[in-house]
């Protein structure tokens, strides 16, 4: 067995008394849906429940969990993006949702642009002039490796994600509130981006909350760990104190923290049904020749443009499990979304 998670731990302080807080919560509770007033929203299932924890400033926050756990929910709290009681939960010492001032020293990133919702801007356009002179501006612009001729409009996923990522960096501030940034980054990009958000907190003091479900290298980056699970903060602590991840480290366990975060993210699950294939069920007809093929494919996002895929042949056998990998901007997901009969 991977590590023990005590179930009734659902309260976390890690501070010291030199520190300030940098976020606060407080038998925090909040509810999605169930209807526009707080009585006829009682009725709807909690996504944190009685939710108590506070981090001191200058720490980075690895925050895991499953889907539905209450991650995002207490991330976008903290980005004052919805509606809680002024003392349930705190941004450097104000009110998270009531204190305007806050949005000049938090950034919270969480919300995507949509893939169908694209701004016809160039990346120069959407930064402004004056902004991109700046030397922050430039080295994340060599992080990210951007463009700013890119027309947010006619890029891939993953470029567009970069654009939208330094729209927000642009400016510094004291806390920066990270849901799932890094889902479309390559490798480059992802670590490159993470060791800029780590010299903003040893340099700068900054807090960065980053909640993910990728852990690669991230026992070294964090600081601190929290790990929610049903609602509730099941583990709060410095990462050094996470014992379960330090005896899987001990044991010699290959990617300790992911085996760790595997098996308590499991916990959350049903344990999946067996079904068993009906003797009577038709049989699916075999296919001569490929099942999946292209000919001298070459497609650009916009007329003109510079082609995200130029001649590309392939074909692939019935059965076949294809693993697509490549930077940002090298075509993956526009192939795919050609085969998936969405460009035409």
């Amino acid at each position: 067995m991977a590590g023990t998670q005590d179930q009734n731990v659902s309260t976390g302080t890690v501070t010291t008394d030199t520190k300030p807080l940098a976020f606060e919560a407080r038998n925090l509770t909040y509810r999605y849906g169930g209807g526009a007033t707080v009585g006829t929203r009682a009725f709807s299932e909690p996504k944190l429940l009685d939710v108590s924890c506070a981090l001191e400033q200058g720490c980075r926050v690895l925050v895991a969990g499953a889907n539905g756990a209450g991650k995002s929910t207490l991330l976008s709290i903290l980005g004052g993006q919805k509606m809680v009681r002024g003392d349930d939960c705190h941004v450097l010492g104000k009110a998270a949702f009531h204190d305007t001032s806050l949005n000049r020293q938090r950034m919270y990133c969480g919300d995507w642009w949509r893939t169908d919702f694209f701004f016809n801007l160039s990346v120069e356009e959407l930064i402004g002039v004056e902004r991109l002179k700046s030397e922050r501006v430039q080295e994340l612009i060599d992080i990210m490796q951007i463009n700013i001729s890119w027309r947010v409009n006619a890029v891939s996923d993953g470029q567009r994600r970069r654009c939208q990522l330094l729209e927000c960096l642009v400016e510094e501030k004291q806390i920066y509130i990270l849901d799932e940034i890094t889902t479309d980054l390559d490798l480059y990009a992802r670590e490159n981006l993470l060791a800029f958000l780590q010299r903003e907190s040893e340099e700068k003091g900054a807090t960065i909350v980053y909640a993910t479900h990728i852990f690669d290298h991230l026992a070294s980056w964090a600081t601190h760990f929290v790990f929610f699970s049903n609602a509730k903060v099941m583990r709060c602590c410095l990462m050094k104190d996470l014992v379960e991840y330090q005896s899987l480290v001990a044991s010699g366990v290959r990617c300790p923290l992911y085996t760790l975060m595997k098996e308590w993210v499991c916990r959350d699950y049903d344990a999946p049904v067996c079904t068993n294939d009906a003797a009577d069920a038709p049989v699916v007809p075999e296919v001569d020749g490929p099942t999946l093929a292209t000919t001298n494919l070459t497609y650009a996002y916009a007329a003109g443009g510079r082609p995200q895929l130029k001649n590309m042949s392939f074909s692939f056998s019935r059965g076949a499990r294809i693993l697509v990998v490549g930077a940002n901007g090298a075509g993956k997901s526009t192939l795919l979304s050609i085969l998936g009969g969405k460009r035409m």
